[in-house]
């Protein structure tokens, strides 16, 4: 049994499997039905499963968008109607260990086990990322770390009528000196959202200019602890975020992930607002205002 379950999948395969899908059922991220891939099965085969490049919350987006649309509709048909379904997987509450044993005690081999938990959940097996300062070392000022280690604090800014959102990142080193600096626009449906995206984009960035031994800080506890817990569910509007901000410390075993007091996050809390609202310079970090220059120098001068 093992042995043929561990077998390269064949394209008959596929087919077979494709075909006794429901035509008309919703369709999966990629925004195609059954129906689409049963009728153009010639001309799409077994390769278009998925788009890369493709992630659920450009689903999320159109539907608020879409939402936002009907908001403000005064012409047109009337009565229309907008149904919210709800998107939790049954597998979001699932405890893994639980099934990984199950599966194991039947006599599902290791190979086949570890591929099925790891396509149905796709974080349960990335590594752990390195944990956070116990809570009695966490400071309520931003604190400086030895030489070599890039410091990066992330925050965003949401308008919620909107759904706009402003994503800052600043990193600095054991001096306390900008040397990392960057600011994104972007669109979102939570403040959560907003503060995943940026620290997903901070992680990127980061990997773009060859850093290699750094600390994330946010004031999101929530983001940070879903970051550090693999096997808790996670929110749903951030999920996808999350999940390539995990594969990003595979990658890269010298960035680690921390929560810090919005105290200790001021200076990226203040460049976020500012974006929001048009306030910020784009001289900022070479140039800063009195009041950002002010929370600077408060660091540099608390630790």
């Amino acid at each position: 049994m093992n042995h043929d379950l561990c077998c390269s999948v064949l394209d008959d395969e596929i087919r077979s499997i494709v075909f006794q899908l429901g035509a008309f059922k919703a369709p999966g991220v990629d925004g195609f039905s059954g129906c689409f891939y049963q009728q153009h099965w010639d001309m799409v085969g077994p390769d278009s499963a998925f788009i890369p490049g493709r992630a659920i919350q450009d689903n999320i987006l159109i539907a608020h968008e879409a939402f936002h649309g009907l908001q403000l509709k005064k012409s047109g048909k009337p009565n229309v109607l907008a149904l919210k379904l709800d998107i939790r997987k049954a597998y979001d509450s699932v405890d893994w260990h639980c099934l990984e044993s199950i599966l194991k005690a039947h006599g599902f081999c290791e190979k086949w086990t570890q591929m099925e938990l790891s396509h149905n959940h796709q974080d349960l097996l990335a590594p752990p990322t390195r944990t956070q300062p116990p809570k009695q070392q966490l400071k309520s000022s931003w604190l400086k770390l030895p030489n070599g280690i890039i410091k990066i604090n992330i925050d965003a800014s949401f308008s919620p009528n909107s759904g706009v959102a402003a994503l800052a990142m600043v990193g600095r080193n054991s001096n306390g000196e900008i040397c990392y600096r960057k600011t994104w626009s972007g669109m979102a449906l939570t403040p959560l959202m907003a503060e995943a995206d940026a620290l997903l984009k901070a992680v990127l960035f980061a990997e773009d200019n060859g850093i290699q031994d750094a600390i994330f800080e946010s004031d999101n506890q929530v983001l940070i602890s879903s970051i550090h817990q693999p096997f808790q569910p996670l929110p749903w509007e951030a999920r996808s975020l999350i999940i390539r901000i995990r594969q990003s410390n595979v990658r890269n075993p010298g960035f680690s992930f921390s929560f810090v007091p919005r105290t200790g996050n001021q200076v990226a809390d203040w460049v976020a607002r500012s974006s929001l609202h048009g306030q910020c310079p784009s001289y900022w970090a070479h140039c800063p205002p009195n009041i950002l220059l002010h929370l600077l120098c408060k660091d540099v001068n608390n630790n």
